[in-house]
């Protein structure tokens, strides 16, 4: 019985490989020693270990996501939920949300999806996640892309195109020098799904990287991640388990507060 319990705890981890963006700070990129970092990645180590898979990170980017996807087995990618081309590809659970916002030259106003038709937005190359977002609003047949979502904004303050959607992430990191001149639309907003994707025939090894969410959630890690790279500005659209923590708290303490104030003017009125 010792022998086969010390044979199944010298077994090696099982391994994946998840292919990453490596240029899209501070989410996930490779940093100045050439390895993965960023939320993203930080993320996926803890999920990874709750698994108990050996995790290893691979440069790519979004826009051969999929069929990066068919390189060999263990393979797994980031990015934002789209509906994938190919009916093998599957998603994990959402690991956390990002709000968009629409970016446009102060000339051009935008109330309604429908102003944006005949309009050229301007799209990173490397960076699909704005893409999702052009084809649910119009599906332009006409786009200029960029290097980078820094190139696309650029771009679109030196006259290229007519707006871009940006991230309230990264719009949170543009400098100030764009201020005069691009206009942010106030009533335009949406929101994308952050997930895992792999083939059918990882569906185990998803659903194990699934479970290990809840378990980071609940422990307070995410959070710890979360505030790592944000500070005390969480820039996603799930809510913290710290916030869920504190409405729980002040809910009976709100309660306790009336009952007292109850007793209080009671008193006042039996004097």
């Amino acid at each position: 019985m010792i022998f086969f319990l010390i044979a199944y705890i010298s077994l090696p981890a099982e391994r994946i490989q998840i292919l990453y963006n490596s240029n899209y700070y501070p989410l996930e990129f490779t940093n100045d020693q050439g390895k993965a970092d960023g939320f993203v990645i930080d993320l996926l180590y803890s999920l990874s270990r709750e698994a108990a898979f050996e995790v290893s990170f691979i440069p790519s980017n979004w826009k051969q996501r999929e069929r990066d996807l068919y390189r060999g087995e263990n393979l797994f990618a980031t990015g934002f939920k789209s509906a994938p081309r190919d009916i093998s590809i599957i998603t994990s659970k959402t690991l956390f949300s990002l709000p968009f916002s629409l970016l446009s030259v102060k000339e051009l106003t935008f109330i309604d999806p429908n102003d944006l038709q005949g309009k050229i937005p301007l799209l990173s190359s490397g960076d699909s996640s704005e893409e999702p977002l052009f084809h649910y609003l119009m599906g332009p047949e006409k786009i200029i892309r960029t290097k980078s979502w820094t190139d696309a904004v650029k771009a679109l303050d030196s006259g290229y195109g007519d707006f871009t959607i940006i991230s309230e992430l990264h719009k949170n990191l543009l400098d100030d020098s764009h201020g005069n001149s691009l206009f942010d639309s106030q009533n335009f907003s949406l929101a994308l799904p952050y997930v895992l994707y792999t083939t059918k025939w990882d569906r185990e090894k998803l659903e194990k990287l699934n479970n290990g969410l809840s378990i980071i959630r609940a422990s307070g890690e995410y959070e710890r991640i979360v505030e790592k790279w944000f500070a005390e500005a969480v820039p996603f659209g799930v809510s913290s388990s710290r916030g869920q923590k504190t409405l729980l708290f002040l809910i009976p303490v709100a309660i306790l507060w009336v009952i007292l104030l109850i007793i209080q003017i009671k008193r006042k009125v039996s004097l």
